[in-house]
């Protein structure tokens, strides 16, 4: 376990934990444990308030959270998606909350909001688990918790009700006690966690009970031990023959999980294969096997009825690879069942899989085979992350057993029939003759004892498991005092009884603890048995999120949630504890809202009210206006070499990019107020150049000021840089500055345009250069920069001549840049930081000095002989600019096709010559000589990438894509991102699947409802192209559309979204008019039925009415990093650029949305009537907000839809792109019109 800090991808920061202390609270001989962490932890590392995270794994995926503390404040169990709703919410407002939650299987995951600089907070979690036999007879378990860095005091305490304890921790000698064991360990990190080992006592019980709160909960164990003695006493039938084939020879199939997760239990494949053959042996016949591989699609590796030797060869062979879809087990058995030309039907079936389908998606098992064939299940070893209750429901289902892969003798002894599994058949208590006990729903137990047969089968270490509650208190009927058991073997049959003791007399201060832990116990097994046994599965999980919100647990279905304020509760309409501080407070102030609940209603129903003929009705009236506006200059170029409007209102100080109202964002650098009388600076102090360098009079108006000396112009660059293009003859010294905090990439320099000069010739007289070489024949000479209006280096040198830096200037600027040298995060950003440093150092701040230390950044950067584009809208206006030809075509950027690394050509290069099975073979050798390239999500993601650019399929590409999620367990940015990959390869099942899941994890976010209208959406525009249009797939896209308008709808209407995703409701208002459209008229049959008018009037609301929007041109860009800004760019075959601060188009009337600058966005670009040409749509990853800049990548999606509303001509484009550094620029669609 790693306590850290965590922002983007892959940069952590861990916290510092000062203190750990570490409590098990065990019984032996129901081999359970109570164990309670408490952490202290102080934010040193980041001087503001943060989220802190804390995921770890927990011994198995039995185990489960069922406690969180933060001081005196206790959480609270909600369903899992009302928790991320008000944890959400609750940050928004800048209010404390945290979170404890299943992430996948065995990991958990708690964030903490906010962690105060220096602030030292005491984190408590409870974690029930379970102690597993060991091969000595004694029971053990390991809480596999380890710091990253060392921890000046740990303490581990271990108490045992019924045994002995002892404790071992690495750098401390093993602790054994009677009934208690204690360890102190001083700056410990604990490699390997913490074990507990135990020994039952003599004639411990094998049932216990405790009380908690007004209830008695009671658990029985009974081992494989006394299991077998029980039947052995009795005598049964003989066990029938093996299972065979018709002709005799056993055939056993195996389905194997190929998923990259799956890939650490290929020698306990191997291990298995063998024993079965000896296991069969042993019965006098041999045996034959087929080998099925699955992981997002199924295939039979083997010819039915194979050898040992060629089942092993080809198991052997297996590549791990993407990630696991369980509902393929359903077709794997239906084939394993029945016999064809290939060879015989299979007599049983193994089962190896982890059980992680990152698709939350699971198997009917009602179809072909599910009723004949046995499928019995390799549990994977403890060690390994794993889904051991989709395993356990699974051999449940089939009528199978489960036993571990880690004991191969045992599971084929099942599978061979040489050994029957044993079963729990009944289960009764002393008040089963009762009717009143039958009647009584405060007495349960599990399994039900009013059941007059069940089957439960053994646990994993072969012992079987039992639990119980009673009502306590006056007027509750008596605890039951025996419980009686039916267990069964093949033909055997025993009875166990078993006495219920009352609670220990001197429980003292573990009384609580035990009573906690049986009542955990009692509903971990109800959940199980909920699942196991119950047909509908909307209807479990309902009864499943009711019973762990009773016991205050994290389960599946859901999260402990951590409020501090009585208002918090009252807000969400949570019930504050009876133990929480807060709960006197809440109980006053829960009264004194109960008398106002109709003013406070009233009022919600106005902010509705006035959000809808406010914001909405406004944005309605926009499509109108547009659409209805002539546009004077309609499809005549412009001048794209001029700024035009744009440069007047940037001479008028109010054009910056940062300056602008729309951003909001205030510069970290005071400004001198005589500022204002230099432009120049003014724009570059208030957030730089907007994508043009300046021209020449915008230069000449600045000439006065003195504040134009070169430590301003670096300063600007250090504290914001240039938007998306340095100006000319400034270059790479002071562009180092820039990229340094806020970054160029080099894809913003190519081989259009010379950068004659650079910031140091600025400072002192440049050295002669060499002419530039001749260019190849047939090609254009490239412009020189004067020419494009332009300062070329002689000039900026006259022009900076008389401002000569002073000391006094570089004093004032080289604190700053020493704080950022301490702060570099990388080794190439340091010497860089170094450099400036030197350069603003007033002892040695000269002109030469300065001139030489910018020059050699420049070096570290890779020199300066690099070269800009100015293509596009990014050249200077001014005299001798030359108009564009009419409709020229935007120049594309250049791109790289495969991304960065030598790796990724390494793939590209194996691909060429030997396709997909070479390019894959390339990337296991790549990430076996890189370990660094495992870890990364970012790597699967290039990969992909790479895969899909060499032309590889599209299923190849998602089957790497998929290793993203088997890397990093879900997160719902993680899963966004995969989901919009997912949905550029055409993939829409499984995109679905996945913002589905997005919308579980963060319900308080428009954007999940955005994403998943969207794309159910297009799954169902894909899914009419081939299928016909009769009254089934009219009734299909009836409901489908349901949830399309009902998660727009809500976008639209909600008055609970934060301020800043302000007019999200404009591109939702778009897309559910013309998601209504065309759904009304692709099905007929659905018209004046789709659209929500009971919250939306169709005749006020209703974009574009009955026929929806109509444009020629839509562009949606989105994407999924939060606190970010991505900008969308169109360039226009008028030459005309529209983006956030010139959204509206003069040539063509197209217009941009508003700017979201953190977060998500979308961003759209909206063209009713379109001139022939090309438009160029590009991204621009201008920035990060987050509180750090070491944010990871950023992807974005981007689709376009031309002929909107023409439904016989609409074309849909779809891209994904991924932004790594900031001011990327990349391009992403072409649009030909």
């Amino acid at each position: 376990m790693t306590f850290s800090l965590t922002y983007g991808e892959e940069h952590k920061h861990p916290l510092n934990i000062t203190r750990s202390d570490i409590h098990f609270e065990a019984i032996p001989s129901q081999r359970l444990c109570l164990i309670t962490l408490r952490l202290t932890v102080v934010n040193d590392a980041i001087a503001q308030d943060i989220e802190g995270a804390l995921r770890f794994p927990l011994p198995d995926s039995d185990a489960t959270i069922c406690g969180f503390q933060l001081g005196e404040d206790t959480a609270v169990s909600l369903p899992k998606t009302k928790a991320a709703a008000v944890a959400y919410k609750e940050r928004e407002k800048g209010r404390a909350v945290a979170t404890a939650a299943s992430v996948q299987g065995a990991v958990y995951e708690t964030t903490l909001f906010p962690l105060k600089y220096n602030e030292p907070k005491e984190l408590t979690l409870t974690c029930f688990t379970a102690l597993k036999g060991q091969a000595d007879g004694t029971l053990a378990l390991t809480l596999p918790v380890t710091f990253a860095l060392p921890v000046p005091h740990v303490t581990v305490r271990a108490n045992a009700l019924d045994g002995a304890l002892t404790i071992e921790a690495a750098g401390a000698l093993p602790q054994t006690g009677a009934a208690a064991a204690e360890a102190r360990l001083a700056a410990a990190s604990l490699p390997g966690g913490v074990t507990l080992r135990a020994v039952p006592a003599a004639g411990a019980p094998q049932v216990v009970s405790a009380a908690s709160g007004e209830r008695l909960y009671f658990t029985g164990c009974v081992s494989k031990e006394e299991i077998d003695a029980a039947l052995a006493s009795r005598a049964g039938t003989p066990r029938g023959a093996p299972p065979g084939t018709a002709c005799g020879a056993p055939h056993v199939g195996l389905f194997v999980d190929c998923s990259l997760s799956a890939a650490g239990r290929a020698q306990g494949a191997l291990a298995l294969l063998d024993a079965l053959d000896a296991a069969h042996g042993k019965l006098g016949g041999g045996c034959v096997y087929t080998l099925w591989s699955f992981s997002r699609v199924a295939t039979r590796r083997t010819a039915r009825g194979a050898s040992l030797a060629e089942t092993k060869a080809a198991l052997a062979a297996l590549r791990y690879d993407g990630g696991t879809d369980l509902r393929l087990l359903d077709s794997l058995i239906a084939e394993a069942a029945s016999a064809d030309e290939h060879g015989p039907a299979c007599s049983a079936a193994v089962l190896i899989s982890d059980a992680l389908d990152n698709l939350k998606a699971a198997p009917k098992l009602t179809g072909p085979g599910s009723a004949e064939l046995p499928v019995h299940v390799a549990l994977p070893p403890e060690a390994c992350n794993a889904n051991l209750s989709v395993l356990r429901w699974i051999a449940r289902q089939l009528g199978s057993a489960c036993a571990p892969l880690s004991e191969p003798d045992e599971l084929a002894a099942l599978v061979s029939g040489a050994t029957a599994q044993v079963l729990l058949t009944r289960l009764q208590t002393d008040q089963s003759d009762d009717v009143a006990a039958f009647e009584d729903d405060a007495f349960q137990t599990c399994p039900d004892f009013r059941l007059s047969h069940v089957a439960v089968p053994t646990d994993a270490d072969g012992s079987l498991r039992m639990s119980g509650v009673s009502a306590l208190g006056e007027g509750a009927r008596d605890a039951p005092t025996a419980l009686g058991l039916t267990v069964s073997r093949g033909g055997l049959r025993a009875n166990i009884e078993l006495a219920i003791p009352p609670p220990p007399a001197a429980l003292e201060s573990s009384g609580p603890l035990l009573g906690r832990l049986l009542q955990v116990q009692h509903t971990l097994l109800t959940l199980r048995e909920l699942r196991a046994t119950f047909w509908d599965p909307k209807q479990v999980e309902v009864l499943a999120t009711a019973a762990a919100c009773d016991a205050g647990i994290a389960s599946e279905h859901s999260s402990l949630l951590l409020l501090s304020l009585p208002e918090q509760f009252c807000d969400n309409e949570i019930a504050c504890p009876p133990d929480h501080p807060a709960h006197a407070r809440w109980l006053a102030l829960s009264a004194e809202r109960a008398k106002t609940e109709a003013e406070r209603e009233e009022a919600e129903a106005k902010a509705k009210h006035a959000k809808l003929h406010g914001l909405v009705k406004q944005l309605v009236g926009r499509y109108k206006e547009m659409s209805d506006a002539a546009v004077p200059g309609w499809g005549k170029p412009v001048n794209r070499g001029g700024r035009g409007t744009e440069e007047a209102m940037m001479l008028g100080g109010g054009g910056g990019r940062r300056g602008s109202a729309a951003r909001g964002v205030t510069r970290s650098c005071a400004m001198p107020a005589a500022s204002a009388a230099s432009p120049l600076m003014a724009c570059m102090m208030e957030g730089g150049f907007d994508d043009a360098p300046p021209s020449r009079q915008l230069l000449a108006a600045s000439a006065a000021s003195p504040l134009m000396a070169p430590q301003r112009l670096l300063e600007c660059m250090m504290e914001g840089g240039f938007d998306d293009a340095p100006p000319p003859a400034l270059p790479r010294a002071a562009l180092a500055a820039a990229s340094a905090e806020e970054g160029f990439d080099d894809e913003c320099f190519d081989d259009e345009c010379d950068l004659p000069g650079s910031f140091a010739s600025a400072l002192c007289p440049p050295p002669p250069r060499a002419p530039p070489p001749a260019p190849p024949p047939g090609s254009s000479a490239p412009r020189p920069a004067a020419c494009m209006g332009f300062l070329d280096a002689a000039e900026l040198a006259e022009f900076y001549a008389p401002l000569a830096p002073t000391a006094t200037a570089g004093a004032e600027y080289a604190p700053q840049l020493s704080s950022m040298l301490a702060g570099a995060d990388s080794d190439e950003e340091r010497p860089v930081h170094r450099s400036l440093v030197a350069a603003l150092d007033p002892p040695t701040r000269t002109r030469a000095a300065a001139g030489s230390a910018l020059s050699s950044v420049g070096l570290l950067v890779g020199g300066a002989a690099r070269r800009l584009s100015l293509g596009g809208s990014r050249g200077g206006g001014g005299p001798g600019a030359s108009p564009a030809p009419p409709c020229a075509p935007p120049k594309r950027p250049k791109r790289r096709a495969v991304g960065d690394g030598p790796w990724l050509g390494a793939i590209a290069e194996a691909y060429a010559s030997s396709g997909l099975g070479g390019a894959q073979v390339a990337f296991d050798e790549q990430l076996k000589s890189s370990p660094a390239l495992v870890g990364k999500p970012s790597t699967y993601i290039q990969a992909s990438e790479c895969l899909h650019a060499c032309g590889a399929d599209a299923a190849a590409c998602a089957d790497v894509l998929f290793d993203v999620l088997e890397t990093k367990l879900p997160d719902f940015q993680t899963c966004r991102v995969v989901a919009y990959h997912l949905l550029s390869l055409g993939l829409l099942d499984e995109a679905v699947l996945l913002l589905e899941l997005v919308l579980e994890l963060a319900p308080a976010e428009p954007h999940s409802h955005t994403d998943i209208a969207f794309a159910k959406l297009l799954r169902l525009m894909d899914s009419g192209k081939s299928a016909p249009v009769d009254d089934k797939a009219a009734e299909r896209a009836r409901a489908e559309m349901a949830r399309v308008v009902a998660a727009l709808a809500k976008v639209v209407t909600s008055t609970e979204w934060p301020a800043r995703f302000n007019e999200i409701e404009w591109p939702a208002l778009i897309l559910l008019s013309w998601a209504v459209a065309w759904a009304e008229h692709t099905y007929p049959s659905l018209r004046g039925s789709l659209w929500p008018e009971a919250e939306l009037p169709a005749a006020t609301y209703r974009v574009g009415g009955e026929a929806g929007p109509r444009l020629d041109i839509f562009v949606w860009l989105g994407w999924d990093t939060d606190k970010t800004d991505v900008d969308l760019h169109v360039t226009e075959p008028t030459g005309e650029e529209v983006y956030y601060s010139h959204n509206r188009s003069s040539s063509t009337g197209a217009r941009v949305s508003r700017d979201f600058t953190q977060g998500l966005g979308p961003e759209v670009y909206t063209l009713p009537r379109a001139p022939k040409g090309t438009y160029l749509v590009e991204t621009n990853y201008y920035a990060s907000h987050q509180a750090t800049t070491a944010t990871g990548s950023t992807s974005a999606v981007i689709w376009s839809v031309q002929n909107m509303g023409d439904f016989g001509r609409e074309k849909l484009q779809f891209s994904s792109v991924r932004l790594t550094k900031h001011k990327q620029r990349q391009s992403v669609l072409q649009l030909s019109v």
